[in-house]
């Protein structure tokens, strides 16, 4: 999950919305990573998830395919990135 963040953070800094809209292959890579953290959190036993709870602020809960605005906010303003 963390190697996972850590695309995340390089695969949108630096950038604004209309050049990750203008990027499909950016914004397939995208979706693939939330969608491995989402079946790598689902996997993690509730008692780590409530202990951690997660710093991904649910992200496991985000549709598969979002909308290309909802998944830039959530990009660029939800996951957290903590190498601890």
């Amino acid at each position: 999950m963390v190697d996972a963040m850590t695309l995340i953070e390089e695969f949108t800094t630096g950038i604004n919305y209309e050049t990750y809209q203008g990027d499909l292959m950016r914004r397939l890579a995208l979706v693939k990573l939330l969608e491995n953290i989402g079946e790598a959190a689902n996997a993690i036993s509730e008692d780590l998830k409530t202990e951690q709870r997660c710093r991904m602020a649910n992200l496991e809960k985000c549709p598969q395919h979002p909308d290309a605005r909802i998944l830039w906010h959530q990009l660029r303003n939800r996951v957290e990135f903590n190498s601890d």
